[in-house]
C-alpha cells in the first residue's frame, strides 16, 4: 500500500525486497533440509522444490524496480525529477 501511496518509495521499495529475501532463504532451508512441507504459500499440494524457489527469485525484480526507479525521468532533458 506504501508503494502506491509514493510514500518513501526506496525505504518500502526495500523492505519489501528484505522481506522477500528472507522468505527465500526460508524456503531453500527447508528445502536443503529435506523436510517436505506443503506450507499452501503457493497453492494447495504445491511441495517446496528448486522451481518453487526460483519462481520467488523472480518476484525480486519488481520489488527491486521502485527503488532503482525512483526519481528518474523519461526525459533525457530534465534530468532526475
Amino acid at each position: 500500500m506504501l508503494i502506491l501511496t509514493s510514500w518513501k518509495t526506496r525505504w518500502v521499495a526495500g523492505a519489501s525486497a528484505g522481506l522477500l529475501a528472507f522468505f527465500i532463504v526460508v524456503l531453500t532451508v527447508t528445502y536443503l533440509r529435506g523436510i517436505e512441507a506443503d506450507c499452501g504459500c503457493f497453492g494447495m499440494g504445491e511441495r517446496i522444490i528448486p522451481m518453487t524457489i526460483a519462481r520467488t527469485v523472480l518476484f525480486l525484480v519488481p520489488a527491486f524496480v521502485p527503488g532503482c526507479w525512483d526519481g528518474v525521468s523519461s526525459d533525457p532533458r530534465r534530468g532526475p525529477v
